[in-house]
């Protein structure tokens, strides 16, 4: 299997572009803290860094985007719900790809995984 790949699913639409900023750095430092436990990480907000360079932020393209990467990871993880994570958790669900609530959740999930092999 090598090294676990977690996408970690979160709010970020807000009122507003600070509160939407706040949301995309909670989803960063819990993929930061995920990733120094040895797996490797996606954030699907971190399409907005491209949106930085071309001035394109399409929720639906980004949206999209990550469907794809949450398709070949191996844990969802979720940090809070929102109507997007509710919809990741639905393609999660009907792949059996296996949903993480807490970092200890994660640890046995990932463990369930290496002994599956």
């Amino acid at each position: 299997m090598g090294v676990i790949k977690v996408y970690v699913a979160g709010p970020l639409n807000g009122p507003d572009a600070p509160s939407y900023i706040e949301n995309l750095s909670k989803m960063l430092k819990v993929a930061r803290d995920i990733r120094r436990l040895g797996f490797a990480v996606f954030v699907p907000g971190q399409d907005f860094l491209l949106g930085l360079i071309d001035g394109h932020f399409d929720y639906s393209d980004y949206f999209h985007n990550g469907i794809e990467w949450l398709k070949v990871s191996d844990i969802l993880y979720v940090i809070d719900l929102s109507p997007g994570v509710k919809q990741e958790m639905r393609v999660a669900m009907k792949l059996r790809i296996p949903i993480a609530h807490s970092i200890e959740d994660l640890l046995n999930k990932a463990k369930d995984l290496k002994k599956n092999e």
